[in-house]
């Protein structure tokens, strides 16, 4: 009767251990990639895509966007409870790691417009970013 009561007890405590090391690898990997985009952070500008519903937390969005870097083009996500004026196919910054460009976050607080020069036969020969809109961070 010990012996069972004593191997309940043993994989409880196995459990316990194994989630708070999973939990404490979690942290420390999601810490390194914030401390990796602060020291090696650039800009540029993406395009939001895709808004859609995380259904396990009420009033949070799964934003999906695109984006280019070094004449490459990568995509990300960020989960946010955002205002409902965040639009697909607006422009937005996007905050990068010189390092590793899959370690990115949209910056929804500084919007662009896409502004094309054409020649005279309408031919696309310059596309540039204005900021359109600065929200500060409190």
């Amino acid at each position: 009767m010990q012996l069972k009561i004593a191997m309940k007890f043993n994989s409880r405590v196995i459990v316990i251990l194994v989630v708070l090391i999973g939990f404490a690898i979690g942290f420390f990997y999601q810490n390194s990639k914030s401390i990796d985009l602060e020291s090696n952070k650039v800009e540029t500008v993406g395009k939001l895509y895709r808004i859609r519903n995380v259904h396990s937390s009420f009033g949070k969005k799964i934003y999906e966007y695109e984006f280019q870097y070094n004449d490459k083009e990568y995509t990300g996500e960020t989960r946010a409870r955002l205002s409902d004026s965040i639009r697909v196919g607006e422009f937005y910054k996007v905050e990068l790691s010189v390092h590793n460009p899959e370690n990115n976050k949209m910056d929804f607080n500084t919007s662009y417009e896409k502004i094309i020069r054409s020649d005279a036969n309408g031919i696309a020969i310059d596309t540039t970013f204005k900021i359109r809109k600065t929200i500060p961070n409190f």
